[in-house]
């Protein structure tokens, strides 16, 4: 039987790095492929955390993940090994670590950068450490891009094996034509504002409830607003539960996945990410709302705009929350540019975004064969 060692984030906690390695896990198995999976990062159902500050934690949890890596490659056969890429210093020193022990081990790997700021981490390295990571990235089967801005950008800090893969949507999670052509023929004097994402302050979620408590004032009976994702600190929950306390038409879903998802998008007319968060490559949530039929607001950032055109999105600046209240009342009082979008992304999304798209060509730099 082949083998793939996969190592990345896994689908819980949710984000999309691991909705995406979902996608790649199930289709392996339906070609009997066996995954061995060794989890990256923390598995904290309750919180996220992106401070970025360096714990005795992180670095025990690190050196696990390369025992593990390690034991892995000596006593299992493996055909090829698809890692997500760090993008901290600490994550790109144990990259460095884990790269190594594949090319001891004459194992093929695969490295998938799903954020956006590689390029940049890179740069900043010290010399050394950055030529000899640069050469071990090289040495990978490839490396995966989100976006062709993102391929350039790591392109041209020295590497020569860079693809461009866009991300997709898990097609049962999401809606389907029918429930689109329903969302076309809404007449409601509502919009329905939803904000799929972890509730991290970059992302931008603070600004969206300041805009709603701004359009409260005067719009609060034209706007319904709900927010679904995990906490990325009880920080964030704190003050989210402070300033809507008294918002009637706000709240919080929880984490939703599978039906709930796909209810909680059919249900939203707009979808809002004012995202500006150092991490953010390509948002799968973004490519869910497109494929559900849904307007967009968000900002011009990183890969963003790659994907969705101001034909299908109003682009606000990040930290403005003034700006998100302009774009929600544009779309309450213009519903054909409203449905214009939702047709616009809906057709991009099933264009572009397939499950099969992007599992097929993941899978076909593991170079696996017809099988054994």
């Amino acid at each position: 039987m082949r083998n793939i060692l996969l190592h990345g984030a896994l689908s819980f906690p949710p984000t999309g790095v691991g909705v995406a390695n979902e996608i790649i896990i199930e289709e392996l198995e339906k070609r009997n492929v066996n995954v061995i999976k060794i989890r990256r990062g923390s598995g904290n159902s309750k919180f996220l955390t992106w401070d970025g500050k360096v714990s005795i934690n992180r670095v025990a949890q690190t050196f696990n993940e390369i025992f593990k890596i390690a034991w892995t490659l000596w006593k299992v056969d493996i055909d090829c090994m698809y890692m997500s890429a760090g993008q901290s210093t600490v994550g790109i020193i144990a990259d460095m670590i884990k790269i190594s022990f594949c090319v001891l081990n004459k194992v093929p790997i695969v490295i998938h950068v799903h954020g956006g700021r590689l390029a940049e981490s890179i740069n900043n390295l010290p010399k050394y450490l950055k030529n000899r990571y640069i050469s071990l990235l090289n040495k990978s089967r490839c490396v995966i891009a989100l976006t062709d801005d993102q391929r350039r950008s790591i392109t041209n800090v020295g590497l020569t094996n860079v693809i461009t893969i866009y991300n997709a949507v898990k097609e049962n999670e999401v809606c389907n034509i029918e429930m689109v052509e329903g969302k076309l023929k809404r007449s409601s004097k509502k919009l329905n504002v939803v904000y799929l994402s972890n509730l991290i302050e970059e992302k931008g979620y603070k600004d969206l409830v300041n805009s709603a408590l701004e359009l409260n004032k005067s719009y609060g009976e034209h706007f319904v607003f709900r927010f679904a994702g995990q906490w990325g600190s009880v920080h964030d929950k704190v003050w989210f539960s402070e300033k809507t306390k008294d918002l009637r038409n706000c709240t919080y879903e929880g984490v939703v996945r599978g039906e709930n998802k796909k209810d909680l998008l059919e249900w939203a007319d707009v979808w809002v990410l004012p995202t500006y968060f150092v991490e953010e490559g390509l948002p799968i949530s973004l490519l869910e709302a497109m494929w559900s039929g849904c307007a967009v607001i968000t900002t011009n950032y990183r890969g963003i705009p790659e994907v969705v055109t101001d034909q299908g999105a109003i682009f606000v600046s990040a930290n403005c929350p003034s700006e998100v209240t302009a774009a929600l009342l544009k779309l309450l009082t213009d519903k054909a540019t409203m449905k214009n979008m939702i047709r616009v992304n809906t057709t991009k999304a099933r264009e572009s975004f397939k499950e099969s798209f992007f599992s097929n060509r993941v899978i076909e730099t593991f170079n696996l064969g017809d099988g054994k």
